[in-house]
């Protein structure tokens, strides 16, 4: 993991970023035994606005071939 450039953390630095940070906390369990990630924890994450797909794919096809300048 030090190659990765990832933060490391022991049990006490994990627990005080759990403690200060509540999307975390609404991500995984913490405890004594380790962490586990909710199953269903991408649902709590703020969804971003979607607009109908069909309709925007259709626009960027029209954009992509329009040859009039």
């Amino acid at each position: 993991m030090e190659q990765a450039d990832v933060p490391q953390h022991d049990f006490e630095s994990f627990k005080q970023v759990y403690d200060e940070t509540p999307q975390l906390q609404d991500l995984v369990k913490f405890g004594p035994n380790g962490v586990k990630v909710y199953s269903d924890s991408t649902d709590k994450l703020p969804q971003s606005k979607q607009g109908n797909g069909d309709d925007d794919v259709e626009k960027m096809a029209k954009r992509a071939t329009d040859l009039g300048d």
